[in-house]
């Protein structure tokens, strides 16, 4: 057995150095060893830039296949006098992905407050070629916050933003 490991381990190495290059006489003329018995010579080469992010290893985020639009944005008030003023809010999105695509939603602010409907009622299925609507009403933000995003987050990681900057005020 003890004889065994020592071969076993010299033919491993001999497989290695083969599939590194071998002792080819180009090798040994360009890198200098022209001795015979000499190990061969690893060459590397430098890497070569990359063409684009995605060979890079940096996350890519493929372009949205959701067409969303603000169908109405306004503060109004709940009650004729006196009553909190909240957000309505009317968007659609339209699929233009080859599948079906499912997101969910929610408009949420710099300070960190975000608004979800409640339950099943923040998700949304869009089969391909079709287009679907919500309407968000709240009063969680302060009236006229100018830092409001629609925030829509698809299946595939793919975040769309939508600035409400142009709510009507009342």
């Amino acid at each position: 057995m003890r004889g065994i490991f020592p071969i076993a381990l010299m033919i491993v190495l001999a497989v290695l150095i083969m599939a590194c290059g071998g002792s080819s006489s180009a090798e040994t003329e360009s890198t200098g060893s022209a001795g015979a018995g000499s190990a061969p010579q690893l060459q590397l080469t430098p890497a070569t830039p990359r063409a684009d992010a995605g060979e890079t290893g940096e996350r890519v985020r493929p372009p949205s296949e959701l067409d969303i639009t603000i169908d109405n944005c306004t503060w109004e008030p709940v009650e004729a006098a006196g009553g909190p003023v909240e957000l309505n809010l009317t968007f659609s999105i339209t699929n233009n992905a080859p599948e079906s695509l499912f997101a969910t939603y929610r408009v949420q602010d710099s300070k960190g407050n975000i608004f979800r409907p409640k339950g099943f009622e923040s998700s949304i299925t869009i089969y391909t070629k079709e287009s679907d609507g919500r309407t968000l009403n709240t009063d969680k933000f302060e009236v006229g916050a100018t830092d409001l995003e629609l925030v829509i987050a698809g299946q595939r990681r793919t975040t769309d933003i939508i600035p409400l900057e142009n709510c009507t005020r009342p």
